[in-house]
């Protein structure tokens, strides 16, 4: 499977220093890593899918809302 690249989210991170980032990197049910879209696309480059979340909210451990983002905005690329 290949890692996704959730960018243009809203994502609680947990950490008080940095409450929030704007994308993350999940790879099946894993988050890989969580940061600012700039940071992780420099980081994964091309091995990675690009999913718009579209400013949709994301809370820490909440499996369902990821993956209805991946799911939402991957079957708006369909034809």
């Amino acid at each position: 499977m290949i890692p996704v690249l959730i960018v243009n989210a809203r994502i609680a991170t947990g950490d008080p220093r940095r409450p929030w980032a704007d994308a993350a990197v999940c790879d099946g049910p894993t988050v890989l890593a969580i940061g600012s879209s700039a940071e992780l696309r420099k980081r994964f480059g091309a091995e990675v899918r690009v999913v718009d979340a579209k400013g949709a909210e994301i809370e820490p451990g909440d499996a369902a809302s990821l993956a209805s983002v991946i799911e939402a905005r991957s079957s708006e690329a369909l034809p």
